[in-house]
């Protein structure tokens, strides 16, 4: 709000000036200057009459806008960033054997600023597909829908200085088998799941590409880029499935 007052001050000013420029003659903008010599005293004095101006003019512009120079200074500093372990593993154990059911591959959000990032939401913004050996790049609707942030049941979150907060992005899940209406045993391929838009099994072997856009009540918009390959096999275990996987930052 102060800063639409200096706008408007500032505007009134340059007309006043404006006008007084038109009326006042050329003659009263003629310096006259007089050779005077000037003591060491007298220059002294002089020169801390100057300081002691400017440090008057400066204490009157720090009193009224001091909150608009902090809050200048004073702001969060959002970005996405990678974390030591981008791509996890759920494991269940069967016959004695852990297995993988599902992967999930996720991200950073750190607030490098000094003042916390308030209601922070992240949603997918565009998502493309394109089959192996195949130029084609086949574009899908996004829901719009936030995602939810890791370990919390909640789309909005306040993030303080320093801090990091983490949001799943895909998800992939394990083959399984599934009955029918009829009772027929139907094998169901793995598939993805990326932000909140679940595909079906026959996008899984190519190349995936997704913007996901970063909002928040104090902080400009920022989006980050990202690539998924996936041949579209599954492998139970982490070590393996990350020779048929490969994420990355855009």
């Amino acid at each position: 709000m102060k800063s639409k007052y200096v706008v408007i001050l500032s505007l009134l000013a340059l007309i006043i000036g404006y006008i007084f420029g038109c009326i006042l003659p050329n003659s009263f903008f003629v310096f006259r200057t007089v050779n005077v010599e000037l003591t060491n005293v007298e220059f002294v004095k002089i020169v801390i009459s100057v300081i002691s101006c400017c440090i008057t003019f400066s204490a009157v512009v720090v009193a009224l806008f001091k909150d608009d120079i902090r809050e200048f200074y004073k702001r969060p500093k959002l970005r996405f960033e990678t974390i030591d372990k981008t791509t996890f593993e759920d494991t269940v154990t069967v016959n004695g054997t852990l297995e993988a059911q599902k992967y999930t591959t996720r991200i950073g959000v750190k607030n490098c600023g000094n003042t916390s990032a308030m209601s922070v939401e992240i949603f997918l913004e565009n998502l493309q597909f394109k089959e192996q050996n195949s130029q084609i790049v086949e574009p899908f609707e996004t829901s719009g829908v936030p995602l939810n942030w890791n370990g919390l049941e909640t789309k909005t979150i306040n993030i303080p200085p320093g801090s990091k907060k983490i949001v799943n992005l895909i998800e992939i899940f394990s083959p399984k088998i599934t009955s029918t209406p009829d009772s027929e045993k139907v094998d169901e391929n793995a598939k993805i799941l990326i932000g909140k838009e679940e595909t079906s099994s026959q996008y899984s072997k190519g190349i995936w590409s997704a913007t996901f856009t970063l909002h928040s009540v104090n902080h400009k918009m920022i989006n980050q880029k990202i690539e998924v390959e996936w041949k579209g096999e599954w492998k139970s275990r982490l070590s393996e499935f990350e020779k048929v996987y490969k994420f990355e930052l855009k």
